[in-house]
C-alpha cells in the first residue's frame, strides 16, 4: 500500500513539474503564408522593396532606410521600437544567408528550430530559424530566396512580439 502512495505522489510532481516547464517554452513565432497585399490598416506604413512588403507602425518605430554603397548592394530598413534599443534588420538583395557571420551566442540557445516559408500556393519561398535562452531572450532570422532578409538579435520577450507583428505582417506587392 505504502508502494502505491509513493507512486501516486511522483508522477504528482512530475506531472506538475512537466506542466510547469512546458508553459515556459515560448511559442512559435507565427508565419502565415506570405500572400498578396492588402490595404495596410490605420497607422501603418508599408516598407519594402523587390515586391516583398512589410507593415510597419509610425507610432511605435523609428525607421531608418538606407543602401550600401559596395557590393553586394542591399538596401534595407532598420526598426527600433521608440524609447528601446533594439533593431529588427530587413535588407534587400542577393547576399545570401551563408555570407552572414555565424553568431556566436546561438551556442547558448535552449531551442533553435528551422522550418520553411509558403506563399499562399504552398510553394517554398525561403527559411525561418529562430530560438530562445534560458533567460527568456529570443532570436529570429528569416531568409526570403532571391529577395532578401529580416532578422532580430537577443531581445526580451516584448520586443521579440513587436518584432513577430512586422514579419508577420510580410506580403507581396501583387504584379
Amino acid at each position: 500500500m505504502r508502494w502505491l502512495v509513493a507512486l501516486a505522489v511522483l508522477i504528482g510532481v512530475l506531472s506538475v513539474c512537466r506542466f510547469y516547464f512546458a508553459n515556459r517554452r515560448p511559442a512559435n513565432p507565427n508565419l502565415h503564408r506570405v500572400s498578396s497585399c492588402n490595404s495596410p490598416l490605420a497607422g501603418m506604413t508599408r516598407i519594402g522593396d523587390r515586391g516583398l512588403q512589410f507593415d510597419v507602425s509610425t507610432r511605435d518605430f523609428t525607421i531608418t532606410e538606407g543602401t550600401t554603397d559596395t557590393a553586394p548592394i542591399l538596401h534595407g530598413f532598420d526598426l527600433v521600437p521608440k524609447g528601446r534599443k533594439a533593431n529588427l534588420e530587413i535588407e534587400f538583395g542577393e547576399r545570401s544567408m551563408e555570407s552572414i557571420a555565424a553568431d556566436p551566442a546561438l551556442i547558448f540557445m535552449k531551442h533553435i528550430e528551422k522550418r520553411s516559408i509558403f506563399d499562399d500556393k504552398g510553394k517554398p519561398i525561403g527559411e525561418d530559424e529562430w530560438g530562445y535562452r534560458d533567460t527568456g531572450e529570443r532570436w529570429r532570422r528569416l531568409r526570403f530566396t532571391g529577395i532578401g532578409t529580416a532578422k532580430y538579435g537577443l531581445v526580451d520577450t516584448r520586443e521579440a512580439e513587436l518584432f513577430d507583428q512586422i514579419i508577420n505582417s510580410a506580403c507581396f506587392v501583387p504584379q
